[in-house]
């Protein structure tokens, strides 16, 4: 994890000139920035769209970039560990008492402490409200031992922290979480590893959220209240790995954190129900993929398949996904909500019941796209456009395409090109 901040530090030295705020945290950066041992780095939001774009062969740092659209600065502090002098040993260890009054003066609450390896990572905020978190600290104690304190200005939720988490290297964590977002119940969260068999397919529901990533091996992490992981179902029948909550009997039953972290090296078969969310870390690749989120779920993800991705999205259902494929057929009814981009040379588009589906950027060179009863689609066709809209339904094309169009004015059907 050192080796991302000192790399950044190299990155970006002579863009930081931040002002220092007024309180006593940024005034402690502020104190040791020019001392022998000591690393400060500021790092404000214009600076990240650099880091974003910086082609840096880190999967640690590829896990840290989709978190800086969220914070609005950066700074970190680094004490040098390891053969230095006996003077510089005692201001380490006066920097870090000052630096665990400061954080007590704050009232800044411990969320997590994370073991791995030699390492041991302390998460702290100094505010929750809604689960979203203020200011998040990362207090971090180094194999070779340095020291790091990490403050990242703005919200986070914990789903972010978990995936602050698993940006680490792959392996046993020894995790210990205080949730201090809420009051009443148990106030511990636990990380349980699951053994379940082979799946090619999975089915989530009762609000869960899973994140995949697809790998060579097979692993369920459960990350959740620990006085309910027991209500936690995740089992495999035939071949479809199925993730619920069985209340047991139980009357309101309530989590306030419930994550599963899910992989596997195939995945042909989403299927997303109940308000339950899932989200590709990765790019999902295979043969054909069928997806498929109803009843007020999600899906959110990149979908490479060689030969074709089937996609049904309705009751209220969301999903936003990134395409490559040859042949693509979606269906989305009941006031579901889909956007898509990417490509693919066959495109089986058909909406109702007023759905929503922007796919302006997804280029399509052959198309066949239905709308009716008050839904909308727009779409990017290269070649060729087949196209029907009736019952208030509206259809929205870019491109040129030879167009053959079957569109019911009378019941309110609409085509218009877009370019």
């Amino acid at each position: 994890m050192k080796k991302i901040f000192l790399l950044t530090a190299l990155i970006f030295a002579h863009f930081f000139n931040v002002q220092a705020q007024k309180n006593d945290l940024n005034l402690l950066f502020d104190k040791y920035q020019d001392q022998e041992g000591i690393t400060s780095i500021k790092i404000a939001k214009p600076m990240f769209g650099m880091l974003n774009s910086l082609n840096i062969a880190d999967s640690q740092l590829d896990q840290i970039k989709p978190l800086l659209s969220k914070i609005d600065g950066l700074k970190i502090l680094i004490s040098e560990g390891g053969e230095d002098t006996l003077q510089l040993g005692k201001k380490l260890s006066t920097i870090n008492k000052e630096i665990s009054a400061v954080i007590s003066k704050m009232n800044y609450s411990e969320l997590m402490s994370v073991k791995s390896g030699g390492n041991k990572v302390k998460f702290l905020s100094s505010a929750a409200k809604d689960g979203m978190l203020d200011d998040l600290l990362l207090s971090i104690k180094g194999d070779e031992g340095e020291n790091i304190l990490v403050m990242l200005d703005g919200k986070l939720s914990m789903d972010d922290v978990n995936k602050i988490i698993n940006s680490g290297e792959k392996g046993s964590f020894n995790v210990s979480l205080k949730n201090n977002l809420t009051s009443g119940g148990n106030s511990y969260v636990n990380s349980e590893a699951r053994n379940v068999g082979n799946f090619t397919g999975i089915n989530i529901k009762s609000g869960v959220n899973v994140v995949y990533k697809q790998e060579d091996t097979n692993s369920v992490q459960v990350i959740a209240d620990a006085d309910k992981l027991k209500y936690i179902i995740t089992k495999v029948e035939n071949g479809v790995l199925k993730i619920y909550v069985d209340s047991k009997g139980e009357k309101n039953l309530k989590f306030k954190n419930l994550t599963v972290n899910v992989s596997s090296p195939k995945l042909d078969n989403i299927e997303a129900n109940s308000g339950s969310h899932f989200t590709v870390i990765n790019t999902l690749t295979g043969k054909n993929i069928n997806i498929q989120a109803s009843s007020g779920s999600g899906i959110v993800g990149k979908f490479n398949a060689s030969d074709a991705i089937n996609v049904l999205v309705d009751s209220g259902s969301n999903m936003k996904g990134a395409i490559s494929t040859e042949k693509f057929t979606f269906k989305g009814t009941s006031g579901s909500n889909a956007s898509f981009d990417g490509n693919t040379n066959i495109g089986v588009l058909d909406i109702s019941s007023g759905a929503m589906c922007r796919a302006e950027n997804f280029k399509v060179n052959k198309a066949n796209v239905q709308s009716t009863s008050g839904s909308s689609i727009t779409v990017n066709v290269r070649e060729k456009l087949d196209v029907a809209a009736s019952s208030g339904g509206s259809v929205k094309y870019r491109g040129n395409p030879d167009v053959t169009s079957d569109i019911s004015k009378s019941s309110g059907g609409i085509l218009k090109q877009i370019n």
